[in-house]
């Protein structure tokens, strides 16, 4: 007599117990798609996320990763509360809520995307998407992949009607209403000459069993013309003539080199670091109808970096311990092209931009710019990240409870050629010029504490999430300086007497000091106990994301008058001044 027994198991066709609305993108996945190679262009296939035209001539599409030079940040269902994590551990930079990174993520050093969409636990606090990536880890041998992407324009085409690809259009319907503006027509459109991803990644054993290593390279980029984009071919500062047979390009590249390293301590302890270092190259950075190419900026990245360091560690089989830390650090800058400053370095260069004598120009007949880029700055912003958690498992509670804690560091300087801009013309004929104080303005998060418990209750076939969370925000103005220039003596506005901002004096100090509890509740139910139909409902409060905007808004660099416009006059005697470049500021009144 025989018997044979067979065991077989599956996993459920619906999450039965969870309420978190997720979708995880593996690495496997994302090579299928046919779309870019970024959060943002593999976000963007998920119902009801939509990308947010951002700065630099950012595009509220990416088709193939045409928008590779410059991330516009996701939103889910309208809102820009979206958040960005490595192993849970927050990196952006300070410009937002965290939306915009900075950095561009290297995707073929990430196992998988997970995009959270709703009901997200107590251990967020803001309550947009957000956006986990996990490092891929080496092994016990050694293995390697590559990426490899190129087109050129031989691979487009456009539907304007021009004699070829990048030559003026001929359709009638490019034309809008003329009866304010004779020119308002499309002249060409956007031509992608070249896009290109490299993006090889290896990995394997350090010591086997014990440390294993991997390594990404990627260098990507892409050059393509800008529609009604061209190069000036009047020599005149103050009328701005495009040449048709000159279009202007939107050129860069960026080079990043990320590792991840992974050490298995003891039986029970497990370290990871995650290191990403990068360079950005934009030559015509912000280039567009309005903004011909040497009124564009050179965008480049001198420090860019992330690091995640984790820890974890199985106490028992029903205990676990992490903790982590993450380091955001970057400056990018806004430079002048080295027709404005006359050097060939791309570098901030406050002595150059002090000496030359070309300006940023608009003519208000068609709001096109001129001769330089109108907003030069340097931007800085650093984000350290700190993370402990515990998880216990106990009969029906998965019980899980932590903190998380940000502090930050932002800074921004901005200064323009003669402190002005713009000097504005009507075809030909000056209006008026706007005069500008260069600052050295800078804020930071003191605190942005997060502490949190939720629980994971199993009753039958009803499964009941609760948490609790309590967000402290403290963020602060610090101190900020008028720089040298033509119409003021430098100035510097220290810390209120008392440590605490005060909207009567011009000085720095905390300017926040938030404190919120926010539930989090839901349960997910099996309907027919055969995991196949769920039932799941939830009610959460969020915090609306925070950075230094506010800090901002109230510093006393805000609070002066940084502007000045004055109307022109006298002035056919005054633009011969300006076009020999002997300025003076007596020509305003």
């Amino acid at each position: 007599l025989e018997e044979t027994l067979t065991v077989t198991g599956q996993s459920p066709i619906v999450d039965t117990s969870n309420i978190t609305q997720r979708v995880v993108m593996t690495a496997e996945v994302r090579d299928a798609l046919p779309t870019g190679r970024n959060i943002q262009a593999v976000g963007i296939m998920i119902p009801g996320t939509s990308l947010a035209q951002g700065g630099g001539g950012a595009l509220s599409r990416d088709v193939g990763g045409s928008g590779n030079l410059q991330q516009s940040p996701l939103q889910y269902r309208g809102s820009g509360d979206t958040v960005q994590t490595i192993e849970g551990l927050r990196l952006n930079n300070l410009c937002a809520q965290g939306a915009y990174s900075g950095v561009y993520w290297n995707d073929a050093s990430f196992e998988e995307f997970s995009y959270v969409t709703g009901a997200d636990s107590a251990e967020m606090g803001q309550g947009g998407m957000r956006v986990n990536m996990v490092p891929r880890d080496g092994g016990n041998s050694f293995r390697g992949s590559m990426v490899f992407n190129f087109a050129d324009s031989s691979f487009g085409s456009d539907n304007c009607g021009s004699p070829a690809l990048g030559q003026p259009c001929t359709r009638t319907n490019l034309t809008g209403s003329t009866t304010f503006n004779k020119t308002n027509s499309l002249t060409n459109v956007d031509v992608l000459k070249k896009i290109w991803d490299v993006n090889p990644t290896v990995g394997g054993p350090l010591a086997k069993n014990k440390v294993w290593f991997n390594y990404t390279f990627r260098h990507w980029g892409s050059t393509k013309t800008k529609a009604d984009a061209y190069a000036d071919k009047n020599p005149s500062p103050f009328i701005y003539d495009p040449d048709f047979s000159n279009p202007g390009v939107d050129d860069g590249h960026i080079v990043s080199n990320a590792g991840r390293i992974s050490w298995q301590a003891t039986s029970n302890d497990k370290i990871s670091v995650y290191h990403d270092e990068q360079k950005k190259y934009r030559d015509h950075w912000g280039i567009a109808s309005t903004i011909p190419p040497d009124a564009a900026a050179i965008q480049v990245t001198p420090t860019s970096r992330v690091n995640v360091t984790k820890w974890t560690r199985t106490q028992t089989n029903k205990l676990l311990f992490e903790g982590g830390f993450g380091y955001y650090n970057q400056e990018y800058t806004e430079l002048y092209q080295p027709s404005v400053t006359g050097i060939q370095d791309k570098v901030w260069d406050e002595n150059a931009i002090r000496q030359s004598k070309v300006y940023n120009v608009v003519d208000a007949s068609n709001n096109r710019q001129a001769n330089a880029w109108p907003n030069p700055a340097d931007h800085f912003s650093v984000l350290r990240t700190f993370l402990g958690a515990a998880s216990y498992v106990a009969g029906a509670h998965s019980f899980r409870g932590g903190m998380n804690l940000s502090t930050g560091d932002w800074r921004l300087v901005t200064m323009w050629t003669g402190d002005v801009q713009p000097i504005t013309y009507n075809a030909g004929r000056p209006v008026s010029v706007t005069l500008r104080l260069p600052s050295d303005r800078r804020n930071g998060i003191k605190e942005d504490l997060g502490l949190f418990l939720q629980d994971k209750w199993a009753l039958g076939r009803v499964t009941l999430n609760l948490g609790l969370r309590y967000d402290q925000f403290v963020g602060e103005s610090r101190e900020s300086s008028i720089l040298a220039n033509r119409f003021t003596a430098p100035a510097t506005f220290g810390k209120c007497s008392d440590g605490t901002w005060d909207p009567g004096d011009l000085c720095t100090g905390q300017v926040q000091n938030w404190k919120d509890i926010s539930p989090r509740v839901g349960f997910a139910m099996d309907v027919f106990g055969d995991g196949k139909t769920a039932l799941k409902a939830s009610f959460a409060r969020y915090v609306a994301g925070q950075a230094i905007a506010f800090a901002n808004a109230v510093n006393p660099i805000g609070a002066l008058t940084a502007t000045d416009t004055r109307t022109w006059t006298r002035s056919e005697e005054h633009t011969s001044e300006l076009q020999s470049r002997q300025y003076s500021y007596a020509v305003f009144c």
